[in-house]
Parts: structure tokens; sequence; C-alpha cells
């Protein structure tokens, strides 16, 4: 299931010497999400504006997140999420 969420947020990471950018953890809603896994990176132009999208993975999880380099503000775009909670229940047999 996806959410669109177009929310501001605050984001932990690393600016290599490369150039790439490494997202650690993100902040949403006082509760901070640490990511397990960058799964997708792509860029894209907005008029002058150069943002970089990012698929996270944290816990069962998916969220896509944008940061704008000229701004140098994040936003988080939306949320999949993975599994329903009849995932997780235990049947009695």
């Amino acid at each position: 299931m996806y959410e669109l969420i177009n929310e501001p947020i605050a984001v932990t990471v690393t600016f290599a010497k490369n150039r790439n950018i490494h997202p650690h953890k993100f902040v949403w809603n006082n509760r901070t999400y640490t990511i397990d896994s960058v799964n997708f990176i792509h860029q894209s132009k907005e008029g002058a504006d150069t943002l970089t999208h990012f698929a996270v993975v944290c816990g069962y999880e998916t969220y896509k997140i944008t940061f704008d380099a000229n701004s140098l503000t994040w936003i988080l775009d939306e949320i999949c999420t993975n599994f329903s909670q009849d995932t997780f229940e235990v049947h009695d047999e």
C-alpha cells in the first residue's frame, strides 16, 4: 500500500568525496527512522533545481525521500508498506 506524504524531514547523511550522498536516518513526526538500506537513487531536474531521489528501507517499509541540492532541504514523498499486519499473525493449529 502506498501513501503520499510530501512533508519536510530532517535527514542524517554522509557526503562522500565522490559527491555521493548516503542517508543514514531521518526524523518525521518526532520519530527517528534508521535506514537499513538504500534500494534506488536517481536524479531529476525541476527548473534550475537538481533533485536526488532515494528509495530507502526502514524495517518492513520503504520510504521515498528527495534531496533538493539548491535549497538543501529534504522531503518525505511517499511510504510503501510492504507487509500487512496479517503477515505476522500466529495461528494455532
